[in-house]
């Protein structure tokens, strides 16, 4: 198995849930896609079949997360065999299984008509923490239509068709249904807008309406 992108991880862990030695890692923490492990003794996180390799290019080229994906997809690599590609000012993070490390270092030296080169990860500068930000919400209710009016300043009538377009996604599903009750944990991903966690419910003001926190993920 390859690296899992978050609905096939959210998925597993509905439908899994049940092992107690079922892991995820996708080579730091908070890492978007993974590697699942299954283990009834714990598992080091060495053991994981993933490596880092980081490149330095120059930073007026400004490549993108695409210009690697696409370099590395060039090269007849299997997206499941791609993790997280990271970049910074200058330097790219990029996780691919162990197996096909030694094809990518020695392949990998060009990234479109820029060139790129390998160097040792104590020299990439790239910081692995999600830019995230914690509101509260006062709402009239839970329901999807209402909650993506909130989060996107959109009317109502705006709002219907975002949802309806198939833009609007529940724990990674696409879910058009505008009056769907949602509830604490679940995840709503906005085409355009990123990925917003509902953290919990903090109670009711005085005239009955909801109060919640949500973690936006940018």
């Amino acid at each position: 198995m390859g690296f899992l992108n978050e609905r096939e991880r959210f998925l597993l862990e509905k439908h899994l849930g049940w092992f107690s030695g079922l892991e995820f890692f996708g080579g730091y923490e908070n890492a978007s896609r993974v590697i699942m492990g299954a283990c009834e003794r714990e598992i080091d996180r060495d053991e994981f079949p993933l490596e880092k390799l980081c490149f330095k290019f120059r930073k007026t080229d400004r490549l993108s997360h695409r210009d690697f994906l696409s370099s590395l997809m060039g090269l007849g690599i299997e997206r499941d065999c791609v993790g997280d590609i990271l970049i910074g000012e200058g330097f790219a993070a990029v996780f691919v299984k162990s197996e096909i490390a030694p094809y990518v270092k020695s392949q990998l030296t060009k990234v479109g008509r820029v060139g790129v080169k390998l160097i040792p990860e104590s020299e990439c500068d790239i910081s692995y923490k999600p830019e995230t930000e914690e509101k509260c919400v006062i709402l009239s209710s839970m329901r999807l239509d209402v909650i993506v009016a909130a989060l996107t300043g959109l009317s109502r009538g705006k709002t219907s068709e975002l949802i309806l377009s198939g833009k609007v996604f529940v724990n990674y599903l696409e879910n058009k249904n505008v009056s769907h009750t949602l509830g604490e944990n679940d995840i709503l991903t906005i085409r355009g807008k990123g990925k917003f966690i509902i953290k919990e419910q903090s109670g009711t003001t005085k005239k009955g309406r909801v109060k919640i926190n949500i973690v936006h993920y940018r």
